[in-house]
């Protein structure tokens, strides 16, 4: 069982409508349960792992209302046109990649995808966001995601960084995920 760790403010149903509306969306319901008993907040524990072997964790959930980055239609105004038409980004990774929820009715309606911004759609080339190749599937529900995180494996840190690490960061988790990714961190 994860705790929701600084939830945000509390919100009503018809912020959510509001959301859904502004956004042209319909967000499944164990999400607007979701948001309704946190609006935001941090998992703890948060790691979580791909279908396909991808792994990350959940620096912050995406908030409504918050007046910076955490907030939800702040993150679509920035990832317009980067993420996939279907696509609402409800969190995010400590390296700028989102976890994101398919909000268009259909087969994959609520399914929940890990979203890596380093490997995005190059458009210049006819790429586009649903072809780019840099979606990881995750969990097929909301609630299912929610089930499926886990604390991240502890990691030894490679001999060019030992140096270099002199006080571990807040979220080691999210950090070593980072550095995995990278290259840069043997398991």
């Amino acid at each position: 069982m994860i705790e929701i760790l600084s939830p945000g403010p509390s919100i009503k149903l018809e912020q959510i409508d509001n959301i859904e509306k502004t956004l042209k969306v319909s967000f499944p319901e164990d999400y607007k349960r979701f948001l309704l008993a946190n609006n935001g907040g941090t998992p703890s524990p948060g790691a979580f792992n791909c279908v396909d072997g991808e792994s990350s964790s959940v620096c912050g959930f995406h908030e409504i209302g918050a007046d910076d980055h955490k907030d939800i239609l702040n993150v679509a105004k920035i990832r317009k046109d980067r993420l996939p038409k279907n696509f609402v980004a409800i969190a995010c990774d400590g390296g700028g990649n989102e976890i994101c929820i398919d909000c268009e009715p259909g087969q994959d309606y609520g399914k929940v995808y890990f979203w890596e911004h380093e490997t995005e759609a190059d458009l210049s080339q006819g790429e586009t966001p649903e072809t780019a190749g840099n979606i990881h599937l995750i969990a097929p529900s909301f609630t299912k995601f929610l089930e499926c995180l886990h604390e991240a494996p502890m990691t030894e840190t490679s001999p060019e960084l030992k140096g270099e690490l002199s006080t571990p960061p807040e979220n080691e988790g999210v950090y070593e995920a980072m550095l995995k990714r990278k290259g840069l961190m043997r398991e």
